[in-house]
C-alpha cells in the first residue's frame, strides 16, 4: 500500500509543521570526545528535536501540559559524550548530563534539575529509572525517549539490518508509532542527500519539501 505524504500525515495528525526558530533556539551539544558515534551527530539531534515537538503537538492536543523547554533542552545534550553506537554505552546519559552539570550549562534555568533528568535517564530501562528515582516516567521523558527511538530510521541508511524502532520499546504508543511514515520519510530523504554537510540547512530544506518544517 502506498504511504501518504508526511504533509498528508501531519494534516491527519491535526500537526503544524515544526519552526526552524526551534532548532536555532535548541543548537545540538557534542562534545569533541563524541567523534567515534557515526550515528549520534548533530543532524540526529537535531532529527529527534523535530520528532519531539511533533510527540508535544499530540499530547497538548489532548490537554496535556509538556514542558517543551526542558525536554527540547534535555535532547540538546543527551548524547553529547555518544562514544559507541550500541554497545558499553547503557550509561552516556549520565555522562552527558554530569558534562552539562560541570559545565554549568543550566545553572540559571529554573528547569535545570528536570533537564539534567532526562539527559540522565533517556538511556536506561524504565525499571532501571524507576529503582533509582523511586517515580514512575514523567510525561516529558517519555516524548524524550520515544522521539529518540524514532530516529532508528538513520540506522538502515548505515546497516541494513537496523532499520526502525524496536516497538517493544515505545512508550506513548499510538502516537509515537503514527509518527513512524514521516520519521521514515524525514531519514530516507536527509541520507539520500549528497551534501550532509550542514546537517540543519540540508534539513530545513528536506524538511519544508515534506511539509514537516515550516520557516
Amino acid at each position: 500500500m502506498e504511504i501518504d505524504s508526511a504533509t498528508e500525515i501531519m494534516v491527519s495528525l491535526g500537526l503544524k509543521p515544526v519552526p526552524v526558530q526551534t532548532l536555532l533556539d535548541y543548537e545540538p551539544l557534542i562534545v569533541e570526545e563524541n567523534g567515534k558515534s557515526k550515528f549520534h551527530d548533530a543532524s540526529h539531534i537535531y532529527r529527534v528535536l523535530i520528532y519531539a515537538d511533533l510527540l508535544s503537538q499530540m499530547l497538548e492536543k489532548e490537554g496535556k501540559v509538556v514542558n517543551r523547554h526542558a525536554v527540547f533542552s534535555a535532547i540538546k545534550i543527551h548524547d553529547s559524550l555518544r562514544k559507541n553506537e550500541y554497545m558499553n554505552d547503557v550509561d552516556h546519559g549520565r555522562l552527558a548530563a554530569e558534562y552539562a552539570k560541570s559545565k554549568g550549562l543550566f545553572d540559571d534555568d529554573s528547569d535545570k534539575e528536570l533537564i539534567l533528568h532526562l539527559a540522565f535517564t533517556h538511556s536506561l530501562d524504565d525499571e532501571v529509572v524507576r529503582g533509582l528515582f523511586y517515580r514512575d516516567n514523567s510525561i516529558e521523558h517519555n516524548i524524550v525517549c520515544d522521539a529518540d527511538l524514532l530516529d532508528r530510521y538513520r540506522d538502515g541508511h548505515n546497516d541494513s539490518t537496523l532499520d526502525g524502532p524496536d516497538e517493544s520499546y515505545i512508550r506513548i504508543d499510538n502516537k509515537t508509532k503514527a509518527l513512524f511514515p514521516v520519521a521514515r520519510m524525514l531519514c530516507q530523504n536527509y541520507f539520500k542527500s549528497e551534501t550532509q554537510y550542514d546537517p540543519l540547512s540540508d534539513l530545513v530544506i528536506i524538511g519544508s519539501q515534506l511539509g514537516i518544517i515550516s520557516a
